[in-house]
């Protein structure tokens, strides 16, 4: 519901396969961010390749579900 019809899959999942490698070559888990967060308080992103980015799997989880610059 978050994905608009103009979104580019293809970006996003070469975005996924991406964070699988660096996995892969590094042996540190990393994970596929949303930089605005689909559901935040303040405010809401979407599923768009812009408002992603990789991440170490920690620092994922110390960002949470909150938008930092």
């Amino acid at each position: 519901q978050r994905t608009p019809n103009w979104s580019d899959l293809t970006q996003i999942k070469d975005l996924y396969t991406a964070a699988r490698s660096l996995q892969d070559l590094t042996g540190i888990e990393f994970q596929v961010d949303h930089i605005v967060p689909l559901q935040g308080e303040s405010v809401s992103g979407l599923h768009v390749f812009e408002n992603l980015q990789i991440l170490t799997a920690s620092e994922n989880c110390s960002k949470s579900n909150t938008h930092q610059l």
